[in-house]
């Protein structure tokens, strides 16, 4: 049963090392979710815009900021799940 914890933390330790190398390209989304949202108030401000130009930028903004917010709530569950199985392999010695 321990070996099969170990193996678990040893997996959420390779996700985590993953994830860290994808963090690299995380300011990609959160500059288009911020780029989004602001031609998205420009476009509205204007009246240039149409329904379908509105919709698209609405939902790229919604989709980056998911990326990016999305990745920070994965990354602290992977942390606490290592941290919780620890304790637990820790406290059935």
């Amino acid at each position: 049963m321990r070996a099969i914890g170990y193996l678990l933390v040893m997996i959420v330790n390779l996700l985590i090392i993953i994830m860290n190398i994808f963090k690299l390209f995380l300011f990609v989304f959160r500059f288009l979710g911020y780029f989004f949202l602001i031609m998205l108030v420009i476009f509205y401000a204007t009246n240039t815009a149409s329904k379908k130009m509105l919709i698209s930028h609405l939902t790229s903004t919604i989709f980056c900021f998911a990326i990016f917010y999305g990745y920070y709530f994965i990354l602290d569950f992977l942390i606490g799940f290592k941290e919780g199985l620890l304790k637990s392999l820790e406290n059935n010695k």
